[in-house]
């Protein structure tokens, strides 16, 4: 008896928590398909959200060319007025991206997209990889909260447009490097943010 009521409160536990993750999942793509929107909508004259970009041009070996470009989308800035002796001056008061995305291409017919979203606070809440052209269609989904990997979705595709995903479990290893890198980028930002001040 004692193990049917612990195998019943087990499955009941592993069904909440499913569930959670799955409420967690959805909201945090409600938050990410939001914002892709209002950056879309206003990709051309970029009223609420700005955009820092960086590209790179290298000669890879196996590849050839290779090019590289990052974009940081960050909230339009706030400006403060400050007194000193010399005058008022208007610092811009900078807030952390919500999305930053990395493009680069493998061969001359494979290209791959990773983006990352944050939340309000600055924390990455969701990692997204994407590899298609001639060789086929990959992408990879984590979600994460304060840092910890939540869920995983891969998708494993022949053609881009076609929906079907399993659900897998995390190699922590990866998740904790893709948290590493988010930081870094946005330590990127903060240089970025000072670099394009430095000659004005």
């Amino acid at each position: 008896m004692k193990k049917i009521t612990l195998a019943l409160l087990l499955c009941c536990l592993f069904s909440f928590q499913v569930f959670s993750q799955n409420s967690k999942q959805e909201k945090i793509d409600g938050y990410c398909s939001n914002l892709d929107s209002l950056i879309e909508f206003d990709k051309d004259i970029h009223t609420a959200y700005m955009v820092h970009s960086i590209s790179f041009e290298t000669n890879k070996r196996a590849i050839g060319k290779q090019y590289t470009t990052v974009k940081f989308y960050y909230p339009m800035p706030v400006d403060s007025i400050v007194e000193t002796d010399k005058g008022t001056e208007f610092i811009y008061i900078y807030k952390s991206p919500v999305k930053i995305t990395v493009e680069y291409n493998i061969a001359a017919s494979q290209k791959n997209i990773i983006e990352y979203y944050f939340n309000k606070k600055g924390k990455l809440i969701l990692y997204k990889y994407l590899s298609k052209g001639e060789y086929g269609c990959n992408s990879i989904n984590k979600y994460f909260e304060k840092n910890k990997l939540i869920r995983e979705v891969v998708l494993k595709l022949s053609d881009c447009n076609e929906e079907n995903a399993l659900v897998l479990q995390q190699n922590s290893v990866t998740a904790v490097k893709i948290v590493e890198n988010a930081r870094t980028y946005l330590k990127m930002f903060d240089e970025l943010v000072k670099l394009e001040q430095r000659d004005k």
